[in-house]
């Protein structure tokens, strides 16, 4: 089943363009994995995916839905249900523990309301080993943990899709490894996956590869 579907899709920013003509099918089960470096435009292209930017042209097609004709209530409904996002900096509240920062997507969730969602943070902490850090804040957290607890966080509304912006950028390589692993897991348990990075390691996880340079996305053969 397609998740999200892009068609000749560009993006234009002071007469440059970021995204040049990509066309894209994300679809659920299925690991992506978009290399680029610096201002390649795939971070541009992530926002484009996540319904967090519109394109200039073309057309973004989430579940059969045109998101260019939502409103931005819409667009934001759709990416608090189907979508959970990543990124490189871990946005954790550093004021809250970390079942309370993966509790934060909940409160907006009008679907959950009733449910005991503490313990549903704490469960989700628990599946990805956190189990002993649940009442721990940020900054006694190691970067794998805090990237862990951002991951759980992206997960706590149960999305189809997860869009991931250089996740293990901050990370040693132990870490990065393990970071890779839950997000490939993630996949094979039916969720639409799409990692973007300019490390050659996600190659080793992806079912799809692309490379992004000036804006334009190839497919690329790549070995294991």
């Amino acid at each position: 089943m397609k998740q999200i579907t892009l068609s000749q899709v560009s993006k234009m920013y002071n007469h440059i363009k970021a995204v040049d003509d990509v066309c894209l099918e994300i679809e659920e089960g299925c690991f992506y994995a978009i290399k680029g470096h610096s201002g390649s435009g795939k971070t541009t292209l992530l926002n484009i995916l996540g319904t967090l930017d519109n394109p200039t042209e073309g057309s973004v097609m989430v579940d059969d839905i045109n998101i260019l004709n939502m409103t931005d209530k819409e667009k934001s409904l759709i990416r608090m249900k189907k979508i959970g996002f990543v990124f490189q900096e871990f946005y954790l509240n550093e004021t809250f523990k970390a079942f309370e920062n993966v509790m934060v997507p909940m409160f907006i969730n009008p679907e959950l309301k009733g449910h005991n969602l503490k313990d549903r943070a704490v469960q989700i902490l628990d599946d990805l080993g956190l189990g002993e850090r649940v009442n721990h804040y940020p900054n006694i957290l190691s970067g794998g943990e805090k990237q862990r607890v951002a991951i759980a966080r992206a997960l706590a509304n149960n999305p189809d899709c997860i869009l991931a912006d250089e996740p293990t950028g901050n990370l040693d390589k132990d870490n990065e490894l393990m970071v890779l692993k839950i997000l490939k897991q993630l996949s094979l348990e039916g969720k639409a996956v799409v990692v973007v990075s300019h490390n050659d390691e996600v190659l080793k996880f992806a079912d799809y590869a692309f490379e992004m340079s000036k804006g334009r996305l190839k497919e690329v053969a790549y070995e294991i």
